[in-house]
């Protein structure tokens, strides 16, 4: 018997300005606040972001950031 081993890519979602966006993974070897700090130059909102996940969804590993913006509290 043979046994494959596939990766699965990670994903990065957020909803900014009301839309939900998906973000690529820019490097598999950076940790998702690194992932966020890296976005955060484009989405300034990520700046002020928690990450959590990974769930597993088809075949992707979906990272969520929620973004504070706007938050009391």
């Amino acid at each position: 018997m043979t046994v494959e081993v596939k990766s699965m890519p990670r994903v990065f979602k957020c909803k900014i300005g009301g839309e939900e966006r998906t973000l690529p993974d820019p490097d598999a070897n950076m940790f998702p606040e690194q992932v966020m700090r890296h976005y955060a130059a484009t989405y300034p909102e990520l700046t002020n972001a928690v990450a959590s996940g990974p769930d597993v969804k088809q075949d992707e590993v979906v990272w969520t950031f929620a973004v504070n913006v706007g938050r009391k509290g």
